[in-house]
């Protein structure tokens, strides 16, 4: 005798609704998306932040966080300290019995009793929200071959989705231009499968790093998050984020704060606030501001930023080449 207690059919007679975005166009109970880009453009900084917004209460992106009280991480890419480090710049504080952050264990999902051990853990703590970062570090799929894709998401991820977490699949690109849909690595089964995909742009191939007058590191990194595929036929719009923080002289991170800038991050602006920070020291020499931010005495933005200023009234001339901050 067959066993047909697998083959449920759906019942297209229900008013039942559909479930509440966790974040809006971003997460949903059930449903798998995709963090797509490539290494370095943004995407752990990014969850980590919205990870923080959930326990804190706060937006993400200007975008509202709701409902997800239980978080689970698997974090093979990111050691603990820079985990720890991360969260509390976030304004991470109190996380006691809503986040389980696996990070750097050596997880293997589809290797030895991995999936059970995760899927037992998940149907125990019960989370909303079930992030892997990343498909290649945490799980034994071979990249580019669309059945082992396949085993993957039918053998971890959409359990884990029937649980009525939102899972998100942190994935990397293998090019950075071209469609989003082209620049995944892998098989077409990465896209096929997931029910969402947002996709990550660096804006610069590193940040830009200047020392305050106290001695920290302040550094932006310009990212744009782009709609790819959506199950609902609509995508997040189009987004440039900037990626904030300040870092004491060991390395320590003080504060992190991703923002939402219209357009392209003005990049004018970035290196006007490096003036007004070194200017912070005192009076100071056009000469010296030169040398303090890493520039020549006749570099353009140099020029713009102090004629601006002046401008502004942000800052004052004292004599040619003289300037301080405003009282």
């Amino acid at each position: 005798m067959v066993d047909h207690s697998r083959w449920i059919p759906l019942d297209l007679d229900s008013d039942e609704e559909p479930p509440a975005d966790l974040v809006p166009r971003v997460l949903t109970p059930g449903w798998l998306t995709l963090f797509s880009g490539p290494p370095g453009s943004g995407k752990s900084n990014a969850y980590q932040a919205l990870v923080a917004a959930a326990l804190n209460g706060t937006d993400w992106l200007g975008m509202p966080v709701r409902g997800i009280e239980h978080v689970i991480v698997v974090d093979e890419e990111n050691p603990p300290f820079v985990v720890r480090q991360r969260l509390h710049a976030f304004g991470v504080k109190d996380c006691a019995g809503r986040l389980r952050y696996y990070s750097q264990i050596g997880c293997r999902l589809g290797e030895g009793e991995w999936v059970e051990e995760l899927l037992e853990i998940a149907a125990e703590f019960g989370p909303h929200l079930v992030v892997i970062d990343s498909a290649s570090s945490a799980t034994t799929t071979a990249t580019n071959e669309n059945d082992s894709i396949a085993q993957t998401f039918a053998a971890v991820l959409r359990p884990l989705a029937r649980l009525g977490a939102a899972v998100l699949i942190l994935h990397h690109d293998r090019k950075a231009s071209g469609p989003v849909a082209d620049r995944v690595l892998g098989g077409v089964q990465w896209l096929g499968q997931v029910d969402r995909q947002i996709a990550f742009e660096a804006k610069a191939t590193r940040a830009d790093e200047w020392t305050t007058p106290n001695g920290t590191l302040r550094a932006n990194f310009p990212t744009r998050l782009v709609a790819g595929k959506s199950r609902q036929g609509v995508g997040i719009p189009n987004t440039a984020v900037l990626i904030e923080s300040e870092q004491d002289q060991d390395g320590a991170y003080r504060w992190m704060q991703l923002s939402v800038t219209e357009g392209e991050p003005d990049k004018g602006a970035a290196f006007a606030q490096r003036v007004v920070d070194a200017l912070g020291a005192g009076q100071m020499r056009n000469i010296d501001l030169a040398e303090r931010l890493g520039v020549k005495p006749n570099d353009s933005r140099l020029r713009s930023a102090l004629a601006t200023l002046t401008q502004r009234g942000e800052i004052v001339k004292l004599a040619p080449g003289l300037y301080e901050l405003a009282p």
